[in-house]
C-alpha cells in the first residue's frame, strides 16, 4: 500500500547517510537548543533535505526534530524524522548514530527506515 513511499524513503536514507559521512570527521558546527541538547550542521542539513525532498514528492505533513512543515493536522498521514538519531555519539565520533524516518497513518506506523 505504501510501496512508493518506502522506496523513496530508502533512497532518502542513503542521501542522509552521505551527509552524515561528510561531516563525521570534520567540524560539526555544534549549537545547543533551548533544552541544552546539541544539534550539528549535519542534523540541520539532513532535516532540510528531508523536508525539501518529501514536499516535492508527497502531500503529507512532516515532523522533524530540527524543523517541520507548518500544516499541522492537515493530513492523516505524517512523516516523522530524526535526522541524526544519536547526535551525541555522532559528535564524539562514535559510529552508532543513524538516520530515522517513519510514516504514520491515522496514528499507526506504516513504514520506517533507519
Amino acid at each position: 500500500m505504501y510501496e512508493a513511499e518506502l522506496e523513496f524513503a530508502k533512497k532518502l536514507a542513503k542521501k542522509a547517510g552521505a551527509i552524515m559521512l561528510e561531516y563525521f570527521s570534520i567540524d560539526k558546527q555544534i549549537k545547543y537548543k533551548d533544552d541544552a541538547s546539541p544539534v550539528t550542521i549535519a542534523d540541520e542539513k539532513v532535516n532540510r533535505l528531508v523536508i525539501e525532498e518529501l514536499t516535492k514528492n508527497f502531500d503529507y505533513e512532516i515532523i522533524g526534530e530540527e524543523e517541520s512543515t507548518t500544516d499541522y493536522g492537515k493530513h492523516d498521514t505524517v512523516w516523522i524524522c530524526d535526522p541524526i538519531d544519536g547526535t551525541k555519539a555522532f559528535i564524539y565520533g562514535l559510529p552508532t548514530a543513524m538516520f530515522s524516518l517513519g510514516l504514520v497513518s491515522r496514528g499507526a506506523p506504516v513504514l520506517g527506515v533507519a
